[in-house]
């Protein structure tokens, strides 16, 4: 079932001359909707590459894993993840968490 994008209206011009120039190419209308899934699976095939695109991530070494991975450490305190989703999301609180 089809849903709603927002679209700023330079991305929306911007995905209308994609759409006149893919009809341009292939002979027939493509729809957006179509045109936008296609480039989403693209992006999710590169894996890493479209990551560093936007700066948001890149591939850590063995090592580099290993010394964030050594931060971590058990505090004693037992949670529930529905604590965690209170906490995060701004659910009601529950067993006393604040």
């Amino acid at each position: 079932m089809p849903t709603s994008v927002k679209l700023g209206e330079d991305a929306k011009k911007k995905l209308d001359r994609l759409q006149a120039l893919i009809t341009f190419k292939l002979g027939e209308k493509m729809a957006q909707q179509d045109i936008l899934s296609a480039l989403i699976d693209d992006a999710l095939a590169k894996g890493d590459e479209i990551g560093t695109r936007f700066g948001a991530w890149a591939p850590l070494a063995d090592d580099e894993f290993g010394r964030m991975r050594s931060l971590c450490g058990d505090w004693g305190v037992q949670t529930r993840w529905e604590d965690i989703d209170g906490v995060l999301y701004g659910e009601p609180k529950r067993r006393g968490l604040r």
